[in-house]
């Protein structure tokens, strides 16, 4: 696997996770407080993780 692959594999797992995390937030109406503020959070952690992986493909497509 090279760094392409292993970003892109990475970047696809985050995005899933995010998808779940959204389905969480939207449809869970009896969750507590704390429970959705750890959904935030790491939504939020996420959405940080994603834009730094995609900076990382930009950075791998201007080396080529």
């Amino acid at each position: 696997m090279n760094e392409k692959e292993f970003f892109l594999d990475l970047l696809m797992k985050k995005k899933a996770e995010m998808k779940m995390l959204e389905y969480i937030f939207n449809s869970s109406r009896q969750i507590s407080e704390s429970k959705m503020n750890a959904v935030l959070d790491r939504k939020r952690q996420l959405e940080k993780d994603i834009a730094t992986i995609e900076e990382a493909l930009k950075k791998l497509e201007k080396k080529k």
